[in-house]
């Protein structure tokens, strides 16, 4: 079953939390720590996972932050169709919020997308309630179907990334990637 809830303000605090963890415990090499998907825009209903993006700068960064994130507990599950971004899962024994992580490659079309639709949902606060609207219903009319459910929302997803001006041969790769 899909559960989408309300803002719920815990969620920046979750983050800060994770990221504070990460920072302290990821070393020796340069990286930026996103907040994205629903729960990074406030007043935006959401299933309650934050999602974390570790950003780094090449593939050598990529090995070291593996390892760190191995002896803390996290299993790679790999790229999960997407290239230069590496899905984790915690299997450790800290008790952390609900999240899921990944480790990406700065500057891949998946990692824009994510941050330039959060950043307008930011800025536009009355797309973010149409949004929220959105996801509430999809969650009732696919409630068992997740894959439906995501790509129900792949329309709206993409009519705003049209409107920070992604390019058609962008917008193509991402409704083929359907995973925003």
């Amino acid at each position: 079953m899909i559960e989408i809830t309300d803002y719920n303000p815990q969620w920046k605090n979750d983050f800060d939390k994770l990221k504070k963890f990460y920072l302290n415990n990821i070393k020796g090499v340069p990286l930026i720590i996103e907040h994205v998907g629903s729960t990074s825009v406030e007043e935006l209903c959401a299933k309650p996972i934050i999602d974390i993006v570790i950003v780094h700068h090449n593939m050598n960064d990529f090995v070291v932050i593996k390892k760190c994130l191995e002896n803390l507990g996290y299993c790679h599950r790999g790229d999960l169709g997407i290239t230069n971004r590496e899905a984790f899962k915690y299997q450790g024994n800290i008790l952390f919020p609900k999240h899921h992580l990944y480790v990406c490659l700065d500057g891949i079309l998946a990692l824009e997308n994510q941050i330039k639709f959060r950043n307008y949902l930011i800025k536009y606060p009355q797309k973010a309630k149409e949004y929220g609207k959105l996801k509430m219903e999809l969650a009732k009319l696919h409630e068992n179907d997740i894959n439906k459910y995501c790509e129900a929302k792949t329309n709206f997803i993409l009519n705003v990334l049209r409107k920070c001006e992604f390019s058609e041969e962008a917008l193509q790769e991402i409704k083929e990637m359907n995973r925003i």
